[in-house]
């Protein structure tokens, strides 16, 4: 079984941006699924033995497999199995011996190994109730029993490459021993989705265990895209070529390692460049808005401090006003005091002499007050039948003689309408208010006149009027 997902990271070296996830520091995660199958001519009493640094033999093909060589590699070793589970369990010959014998077939799968990266943060104890924690989570989810190994750095390599290797059975464990196989896992459907739950699993257990040790650092399942990191992921270089590397000869996976490496720390100093230009920056632009309310409080300083000089100064320049004002209106009233006084002292003058009344001047003979119209002979008196808009007079009625000006009546209005005109209008329908006063009531002498002639006088057409 291919690990699925798998996103293994490599430390950054000294100098380079150390990528955070959720706002902690990211620390190593790694998380495979591998299955032990006799298709690949692997037998799961040897990978137990080597595992362990152990010695184990294969009853079914009777070789024994002695690796307590490696037992100075090796920190710790421990089988978890469920309650119910025989004694043998906890025997690691015997137990990988029952799920050899437990497979009939050439290809089947008698094991599945799972490989953990252990913080290094963290001391062997911490890390062994780690992977004790991991173990037991699967051997509740399952019903297998797990062999785990924590084996320490190697000494040719990075001395913080703290790992475990935990192997689980095929198949269930029961009171009789090994029971059905764990199809969940061989699923194409489920197989996926288990594998995921498996390294959700193990995402907790380590963080809960630096979160424990008081770590900043945490860890993630997910890929680099899906963080939002940019950086290119590292090929993973294998048994083979970590054996031809630590021997010193050339190994293809080994170079494309390192290529990826390089880049992907020049890619990190880059962001670290960019990151310390871009904070140069902010801090350039926050050094300049603070100038720019500096300069604008000082300027909102000084605006006040004019604001008050010009008040200071319109209240000084009010104040001087009103005393003029003052001394002005004090020295008038002085001056009228003064001229008082001496009008007070000069003696009165003698009274004017008696003037005589000069001569009353005639008036003209045509404007004279009293002089009396001349008297009209009779046929100057309008002639009814002459006028016949104008009518015969009432019957029983003598109309008044006609009278002249008086004192009290102005030239223009010493004739009146005749008595069978409307009121003011004339003879012609024209109105006379407006030029000859109002209208009377009292007949008077008119003889028809010649009218004006168009363009002398256009408003008033038709005057009666014997000054005309």
């Amino acid at each position: 079984l291919r690990p699925l997902g798998l996103a293994t990271r490599r430390l950054p070296p000294q100098g380079c941006l150390r990528p955070t996830y959720e706002g902690y520091r990211v620390a190593v995660y790694r998380c495979e699924v591998k299955r032990v199958s006799r298709s690949d001519g692997r037998s799961a009493v040897a990978a137990a033995a080597y595992r362990s640094a152990s010695r184990g033999t294969n009853d079914r093909d009777g070789v024994t497999h002695d690796y307590r060589r490696r037992s100075r590699g090796v920190v710790h070793s421990e089988i978890l199995a469920p309650s119910v589970a025989p004694d043998w369990a906890q025997q690691r010959n015997r137990l990988w011996n029952e799920a050899e014998a437990a497979e009939n077939r050439r290809n089947s799968v008698t094991a599945r190994e799972i490989i953990v990266s252990l913080p290094h943060e963290l001391d062997d104890r911490q890390r062994a109730d780690l992977v004790r924690g991991f173990a037991a989570g699967l051997v509740e989810r399952y019903g297998v029993a797990v062999d785990m190994s924590i084996h320490r750095p190697d000494p040719k390599g990075d001395n913080r490459n703290h790992h475990a290797h935990l192997m689980m059975t095929s198949r269930r464990m029961t009171a009789e021993g090994l029971a059905a196989k764990t199809r969940e896992l061989d699923d194409r459907k489920t197989g996926p989705l288990e594998i995921e739950a498996i390294r959700a699993l193990w995402e907790r257990e380590q963080n809960n265990a630096l979160s424990k040790a008081d770590v900043p650092e945490r860890v993630t399942r997910k890929s680099l895209a899906e963080q939002g990191i940019d950086r290119e992921p590292q090929p993973k270089i294998g048994e083979a070529a970590n054996a031809l590397m630590r021997r010193g000869e050339p190994s293809r996976r080994g170079e494309l390692h390192k290529e990826v490496a390089d880049r992907n720390a020049m890619k990190e100093n880059t962001a670290r460049v960019m990151a310390m230009r871009e904070q140069e920056e902010e801090q350039r632009r926050v050094t300049m808005r603070e100038h720019m309310a500096r300069q604008r409080s000082e300027r909102l300083e000084a605006e006040k401090r004019e604001a008050v000089t010009r008040a200071l100064d319109a209240a000084a320049q009010q104040a001087a006003r009103d005393q003029a004002e003052k001394e002005r209106a004090e020295k008038e009233r002085q001056d009228r005091e003064r001229a008082d006084r001496e009008r007070a002292a000069r003696p009165a003058p003698p009274p004017p002499p008696e003037k005589s009344e000069p001569a009353r001047q005639q008036p003209p003979p045509d404007t004279q007050p009293d002089r009396k119209p001349e008297a009209k002979p009779p046929e100057a008196r309008p002639d009814p039948s002459r006028y016949p808009r104008m009518g015969a007079p009432a019957a029983g009625r003598t109309p008044p003689p006609a009278r002249g000006r008086t004192r009290s009546q102005p030239p223009h209005t010493r004739l009146g309408p005749h008595p069978q005109a409307r009121p003011g209008l004339g003879l012609g329908g024209f109105p006379l208010a407006g030029l000859f006063g109002q209208p009377r009531s009292q007949p008077f002498n008119v003889k028809r006149v010649r009218p004006v002639q168009q363009g002398q006088h256009p408003e008033l057409g038709h005057v009666p009027h014997r000054r005309w």
